[in-house]
This record gives C-alpha cells, structure tokens and sequence, in this order.
C-alpha cells in the first residue's frame, strides 16, 4: 500500500520532455501511454499543471502545433488551446470560404469531470503518436483540416482541483466557476458553465436554476461569464470553421445530442438532415457497451437550458455531442473513478471519437435502398423454364462527412456470367455497366443508381437464402455497409463495392419456384371460370322479357309490360331526386 502511495505522489509531475522520441521508442499506443494513464502509471488525471506542461512540450518538439490563450477566466488565468494541423496558419489566414472543416474538442465545463480531460489529451496524444509512426491516414487527416483541444474550459474551478489534490491528495468535488456574488460557499460558489450559453437559457427552472447556489445555477443573463464568452468567440469565428464538436463530460455511459432543452424525445432533431451523421456514428462508430444514444429527456432522464451542445448545434449546421463517459461497469460511475478504471473508460470511447473525427472528411455511406426480385407475370409467363432470374436494385451513394468530395467511382464485383445493367436516365434504356460515377457530392448529399441484375437460374438455384445485409458463401453478390474517408484533397475516389446478396430469407427458395407459378395458374384459371359464369348468368337475365305486378281492385295482377318502359317515377325532369 505504501509503494503505491509513494508512486501516485511521485507520478504528480509528469516528464513530457522527451515525448516525441518516446513515441517513436514505443512498439505500441498501449505501451507509450502507460506512463501517462492508467493503473500503470498511477496518474489519476492530469492536474492543471500537467495539461500546461504538456502543452509547452507539444508545442516545441511538433511543428504543426500551436498552443494560445482563447480568452481570460473569472480569476483571470488563460484558457488554453492546443492547435494540431499541418496547414492551419494557411487555412484561418485564408478565404473563410476555403477554409475546410475542422474539430473542437472541450472538457471540463464541469470541474470535477476529470476523465473528460484525459479523454480529451489522449486522443490529442494518439494523434501525435500515429504522426511520428507515420500513418498515411493521421498526416492526410493533419493535412487537411485543423483540430482544437480545448481540455479546461472551467479552468478556475480544474486549477483549483488540482492544487487541492497535488498539496493533500484531496480531491474538490467543484461544478461550477469561481463567481462569487451570491453569499454562497464552498463548492455552491459560481456559474454552471454549462447552461450559461444563449440557446434556451433560462427557458425554465427545471433545466436550470435561477439559484445562486444551486448547483446548475444559469448566471444572470446567457454568456455572463467570461469562458463561455471565450467559447463562443472562438466557434463564431470565421476563420475557424468548426464543424464537429465534442464536449466530454462524466460520469455514464451515455451519447447524448441536441437538444436537450426539451422534455421530448429528440422532436427537434430527428427531422434535420445531419441527423444521418448522429444515427451513422451511433450505428457504426463501435460505441461502448451498452452506451444510451439519444438527448437528455432519453438517456440522463433530466433536461437542460442554456447548454453548450445545444447552442452549439445552432451554429454553422454544426454537429455536436456531449457524451458522459463511462464503459458498462457501475463501479466505474464517479467523477474521480479508481485508477482502473480510468484506462478502460477511455480505451473503449476512444474508438467513437476517432470514427467522428473522420468525418471532417468526406465520407461515402454505400447501401442498397431497396430490390425487387422480378416475377413470372401473365403477359411474360411461359410453360418453359426460366434462363435467368433479373432483379431491379436502387444503390445509393451518401456523403456522411463534411468535406466534399469529387468523381466519385464505385465498382460492382460480380462473376462473369452475372450481367450487370445500369439505367441511363437521359436514353431511359439500360447499358451494361459495372462502375457506378458521380461527379460530386457535398455533405449530407446523395445519390441514387438503379440497376437491373441479371442471374443464370443454374447459379441462381445453387444460392441459400440470405438476408439482404449478411452476405453467404454462395451469394452471388455481396454487400458490406463499409465507411471509407475520402479527403478534400483527393482527385478520384475509387473504392471496389461487394454488395449484398439479394435473395431473401423470407423469400421463396429457389426449388419452390416451380409450384409457386402452378398456383398461379390454378388461381387465374378459377377467376376466368367465375368470371364466365358471371357474364352468362347476366345475359340470360337481360334477354328474358321483364314483368310487373300491381294492385288494382284490391287484387293482384299481372300486367306485361309492353313496347316503351314507363317514366317512373314522375317525370323525366324530376328523376335526379330518386336517384342515389
């Protein structure tokens, strides 16, 4: 108990002197970050002065990097960025116009959420650590846009933690900024940073709290305090360009989206096109598990005004996310979580973050909208087998990514005796093809590709039922729902397609087919047999001469009808009144 006393004491100041070679000495990013996070390290979190060491440290040994103060705190301290991008002084002193998307990554709007911040200089870490092992993905990434770490937004309250936890190993459970004019004491002082932003505030006093001491208190008035101010300076800037931001906070295991302000379930966001990028990272971007995907009223049951992600969202059709960190482990849920947990936590979220910061990028979702297999109809129908079996496919082609991209290119594999057909919409005719193009897509774009299959029924009859997102052996096609980036900077995107096999599980199996046309036959040999018997029947009731009976005398008779039928009843004009 003792040495792991002495070596969480002495792990406090960490040495960031030597990253870069460090980086390159390690075989691994488990390996390297071991003396940074974790149980291995005995670093519980990076205290303020870690955060402006490493900081200093990045900033000298990378020259992409760039570290300054984005604005002034209550107590007057900087609030630091650390700028990761190969290109970034090219791209804010350019046109606005030009400027490509770029990242924002925040914690700590709530002191004690420390994990946040470790989460936040990881991925910052990982990056720098994929760039010295040169991989082609991190430096095209780096080449192309810009990303901001911003790890203490609240960084009055996180100094103030980290003093308390370096001088006594106490750890301050602060929430909220050091403002303090309201009589309030301890760990009541201050703003809730996170319901002080100008997007619902104040809407009502269950989403915050008109209460000084309270611990979401609002402020006085939206950006009353001077770190929020600095966040919406730096987002609103035109030469930024902030496309994607990710405000991490704990503790859960929760994926939380705009808007929170309301007590209904996503009713504001589920129609707005970017949407599709929430569901896409949520469907594929391996989320932890058992992680609750939705806004507040949906996953942390509360609601919330005045916060940063739903300020945030309104801003340059923006996607923002406030997950609360956490891994599917109830011990793991503190502010302060144990030293082994700390590791987990980040390692399994990490994987999220990384497929969300791709999409500043292009990024083509490929899928198959919908198939229909063609069936034996009436006018086509013959006694002979079936040579081949055809099916009519929409693909589509999705831009889930911020940049755009150009000449798009996509390939169909396919056995050589499968003919594929694609609709040529200005001759309305197909054409064999087996390449799918499209001049360009900008974000959140699409476009759709009709194409008709054309299958060899002895390869059709050899194929299992499959459904139409889990390919088989024997598909004759097969489909995988891949995400592949393609950079602002790429000239021709071209990336071979499998697509999914399109029989059916529910469908009839091959060998069916055959009794499936009999009962089709028996069924329209019957409606014409009806059919006959129907018009027989009304001929011989038209052509036998009609009677009436009437009264006369109190006694019934008889009366054939004979020449012209009788105007009844009344005249011709007033018919239209009898008539339903």
């Amino acid at each position: 108990m003792l040495v792991v006393f002495l070596s969480t004491l002495l792990a406090e100041k960490i040495d960031f002197s030597n990253l870069k070679n460090k980086m390159l000495n390690s075989k691994s990013i488990d390996i390297f970050m071991d003396d940074y996070i974790g149980k291995d390290s005995g670093v519980r979190f990076f205290t303020y002065q870690n955060i402006i060491d490493l900081f200093k440290e990045i900033e000298s040994q990378f020259s992409f990097s760039r570290v300054h103060s984005i604005g002034k705190s209550f107590e007057d301290r900087d609030i630091p960025l650390l700028t990761l991008g190969e290109n970034y002084k090219k791209f804010e002193e350019g046109d606005s116009k030009d400027n490509p998307p770029a990242i924002l990554l925040t914690s700590a709007h709530h002191a004690r959420e420390v994990v946040g911040v470790s989460m936040n200089i990881y991925v910052a870490l990982e990056l720098l650590y994929n760039w010295v092992h040169d991989n082609p993905g991190t430096h095209t990434l780096l080449e192309n846009h810009v990303l901001y770490f911003l790890p203490m937004v609240n960084v009055d309250g996180y100094y103030l933690i980290s003093e308390g936890w370096e001088k006594s190993h106490f750890f301050n459970y602060i929430r909220k900024n050091r403002r303090n004019d309201g009589g309030c004491v301890g760990t009541s002082i201050g703003v809730d940073l996170n319901r002080n932003y100008d997007f619902k505030w104040g809407l009502d006093n269950d989403g915050s709290s008109p209460n000084k001491c309270q611990g979401d208190y609002r402020g006085e008035m939206p950006f009353s305090e001077p770190e929020t101010q600095a966040v919406r300076d730096f987002i609103t800037s035109s030469q930024h360009n902030v496309k994607i931001a990710i405000n991490f906070h704990t503790w859960g295991n929760l994926f939380i989206i705009p808007f929170n302000f309301d007590n209904e379930s996503n009713k504001d966001m589920i129609h707005k096109p970017i949407y599709a990028i929430y569901e896409d990272i949520r469907d594929q971007g391996n989320l932890p598990e058992g992680m609750l995907f939705g806004n507040g009223k949906q996953t942390i049951k509360y609601k919330a005004n005045g916060d940063a992600t739903d300020w945030m969202a309104t801003q340059n059709d923006l996607l923002a996310i406030s997950p609360e960190l956490g891994i599917l482990n109830t011990a793991s849920n503190r502010f302060f979580p144990n030293l082994e947990f700390v590791k987990p936590i980040i390692k399994e979220n990490y994987p999220w973050v990384n497929y969300t910061i791709h999409k500043l990028s292009a990024q083509i979702d490929i899928k198959i909208l919908s198939y229909e297999k063609e069936v034996c109809m009436i006018e086509n129908c013959t006694t002979r087998p079936q040579k081949i079996q055809k099916f009519h496919v929409n693909i589509q082609a999705q831009n889930l990514g911020f940049s755009v991209t150009k000449n798009i290119s996509i390939k169909i594999l396919a056995d050589s005796d499968i003919k594929i057909l694609l609709k040529d919409d200005q001759q309305d005719r197909f054409v064999r093809s087996n390449e799918l193009t499209y001049p360009s897509l900008a974000s959140l774009e699409s476009t759709v590709w009709n194409l008709r299959v054309e299958v060899p029924m002895t390869k059709w009859k050899e194929l299992s039922s499959a459904s139409v997102n889990k390919p088989n052996e024997n598909a004759f096609l097969s489909f995988e729902n891949y995400k592949y980036p393609l950079f602002a900077s790429s000239e021709k995107s071209i990336k071979a397609l499998t697509i999914a096999s399109l029989v059916d599980a529910k469908e009839t199996a091959p060998e069916d087919q055959a009794k499936t046309s009999i009962y089709y036959y028996v069924i329209i040999v019957f409606i014409i047999l009806v059919s006959v018997a129907i018009l027989v029947a009304y001929c011989f009731i038209k052509n036998k001469k009609p009677s009436r009976m009437i009264h006369l005398d109190g006694k019934r008779h008889q009366e054939l009808e004979m020449g012209y039928p009788r105007d009844a009843p009344g005249s011709k004009e007033d018919r239209s009144i009898y008539s339903s």
